[in-house]
């Protein structure tokens, strides 16, 4: 990868005020001042870092859960994951927010990391666990989650191709990282 950009290149931070906080999440509105003088405004998405995990069972299914998702407003069949609590390592919530959500745990491992997206400083740390088991009931301090479903590997390829789950970007550099792609 090549160098980052040199400071005559980069953009400077001038202001930032929160414009709304709720739900770990939130927008700020940020004043930058570009590399040709002039200075733009811009609402960047904040919220705590997240994790999503690619979890497979020994019998090489996919854990999943059906949540109810209020954006895309629907109920989707989504990969394990969520917000990395304070003083919380990435993989730690990676095993906690499996356990949480599914009941299951596995080997697990850390591949990758990205932003959100191009208007968000909120990063994800993408995991995948494998040899998962059962080890107890999913907690019922998640309301989203519905239910945990096994799938096959064809079936979570189906779902990112066909939209209709988020983190499709975890879910593609999972299977990328463990040779099923």
């Amino acid at each position: 990868m090549d160098a980052p950009p040199p400071a005559s290149e980069r953009w400077v931070e001038t202001s930032r005020e929160p414009v709304f906080r709720a739900f770990g999440r939130g927008l700020d509105q940020v004043g930058y001042l570009l590399p040709d003088g002039s200075e733009a405004i811009y609402y960047i998405s904040v919220a705590r870092p997240t994790v999503s995990i690619v979890a497979l069972t020994r019998e090489q299914r996919v854990i999943m859960v059906e949540q109810y998702r209020p954006g895309p407003g629907d109920l989707l069949r989504e990969l394990p994951g969520g917000f990395i609590d304070e003083n919380e390592t990435p993989s730690t919530a990676a095993e906690r927010e499996l356990l949480e959500e599914t009941g299951y745990r596995g080997s697990v491992e850390l591949h990758a990391t990205c932003y959100l997206d191009a208007y968000s400083s909120a990063k994800k740390y993408c995991f995948t666990a494998t040899d998962c088991v059962l080890a107890s009931a999913p907690s019922d301090l998640d309301p989203e989650v519905t239910r945990v479903v096994l799938v096959t590997i064809d079936d979570l390829r189906r779902a990112l191709r066909e939209g209709r789950m988020t983190d499709v970007d975890s879910g593609l550099l999972g299977l990328q990282h463990l040779g099923l792609l």
